[in-house]
């Protein structure tokens, strides 16, 4: 315990030093979250450089089976994206996330990540087609709008869905909780 009371050998009380397994950070306290929010910045900037990572497999994959293999369009960007999505996955396995939930089960770990990351599809379709058709704005300008909520949308759901500890009954960020 902090400040324990100790007898001495002339009887006077002495307080004594807490070793560091003796102290005790709660789960609500600053420093926790503290913790916790350093933890899920470095995910959030490993995740983004993996993201990088994972894009440029894709595009790769896609431009060498539609360019050198001269496979039709709709197959070659089918292989990027499972290019891709391999590898993002790969990466946040063993470097982005430092919990899995289901680490168990590591084949439905990878069609739910993949599942996810088709959703992540359908939410840029959805900021395409709602900033080019009903606001009237440049394609590739909403499609930047859209790769940033497609992040923001793979990032959280892959986070709270696959990659959070559940301590307690509650999911938690990193390896604190």
């Amino acid at each position: 315990m902090i400040g324990s009371p100790t007898k001495s050998v002339q009887g006077s009380c002495v307080l004594k030093s807490p070793t560091p397994n003796q102290i005790a950070v709660p789960s609500g306290s600053v420093g926790a979250g503290a913790t916790v929010e350093k933890q899920s910045r470095l995910e959030l900037l490993r995740y983004f450089l993996a993201s990088l990572a994972a894009l440029a497999v894709d595009t790769g994959g896609l431009s060498f089976c539609y360019r050198v293999l001269q496979l039709d369009l709709a197959w070659s960007a089918t292989a990027g994206f499972v290019l891709g999505a391999t590898v993002i996955y790969v990466l946040s396995v063993f470097w982005v996330f430092s919990e899995r939930k289901l680490a168990r089960s590591p084949i439905i770990e990878f069609l739910v990540f993949v599942g996810i990351g088709v959703a992540g599809l359908g939410v840029t379709q959805l900021v395409l087609w709602f900033g080019v058709n009903r606001l009237g704005m440049v394609a590739e300008v909403v499609k930047l709008a859209a790769a940033a909520c497609t992040f923001a949308f793979n990032f959280l759901v892959r986070k709270f869905l696959l990659f959070a500890s559940v301590r307690g009954g509650r999911a938690t960020m990193g390896n604190a909780g």
